[in-house]
């Protein structure tokens, strides 16, 4: 049976949000669950769209999120996923103006939000947040710039080798030396994801597939020699503290 949604911060656990708020005492972070409410989404539904007034930030307490820009002509980037524990949002913190992407569900969720005025006021009164948060923002840059450079030079199979490495991490299943993907995304959504187009991305899957290194079985995909994988990746030079890029 699937857990209900989650409809306050007492049935979630400290350890459990976002490691921006770790060095809170539990009455600090009692404090800052008073801030938020709790919203549930369906599966495919927008929590914000690009361009659109920044009105808060978002803690994801149960399912997974996937931040997307879309380009002029169209074509979308999914710029990173987030599952529980993980913050939304912050990019657009401190500028004027709207959402620089837009955010959907990938399944039922439940996210916590807090207004922009107090959250900006809270992180004022509690500076271990504003650090940490500064060296999450810090190290997504470094790790979007080596994407920028992954995507103009890299080829398309150390672009999904990197990536499906990186889902099995933080999202597979391991068992018997090989790991299945603990995430349900469409080929399309893995296109976005590496920065290739669908087409490419089909064929580059069924390239590694030929090798041997992987399995398909339909959405599902399993990593049958990741070593082989990490010989053709070349993993981000720095590890980013949440989110999947």
């Amino acid at each position: 049976m699937e857990p209900g949604p989650i409809r306050s911060c007492s049935e979630c656990r400290q350890e459990s949000c976002s490691w921006i708020f770790s060095e809170l005492s539990p009455e600090e972070f009692a404090r800052f669950t008073r801030l938020v409410r709790h919203v549930t989404y369906d599966a495919g539904e927008a929590v914000f769209h690009e361009g659109g007034l920044q009105f808060g930030v978002y803690v994801v307490c149960r399912g997974k999120v996937k931040v997307v820009e879309k380009s002029p002509n169209g074509k979308r980037q999914i710029l990173k996923l987030l599952r529980a524990g993980e913050i939304l949002g912050e990019e657009s913190l401190f500028a004027d103006g709207g959402y620089i992407a837009f955010a959907r569900t990938l399944e039922p969720s439940t996210l916590a939000f807090i207004t922009k005025d107090k959250f900006l006021e809270f992180i004022k009164e509690h500076p271990s947040v504003t650090f940490k948060l500064l060296d999450k923002l810090a190290r997504e840059l470094v790790a979007f710039r080596s994407k920028l450079v992954e995507v103009a030079y890299g080829s398309s199979e150390e672009r999904l080798a990197r990536l499906l490495l990186a889902i099995g991490e933080q999202f597979g299943r391991a068992e018997a030396g090989r790991v299945e993907l603990g995430l349900d995304l469409s080929r399309t959504e893995l296109a976005e994801l590496a920065g290739v187009a669908p087409e490419t991305a089909i064929r580059t899957l069924a390239r590694l597939r030929e090798a041997r290194l992987i399995q398909l079985e339909g959405h599902r995909i399993i990593l049958l020699d990741p070593q082989g994988l990490r010989q053709l990746a070349r993993p981000l030079p720095i590890a980013v503290r949440e989110n999947l890029l």
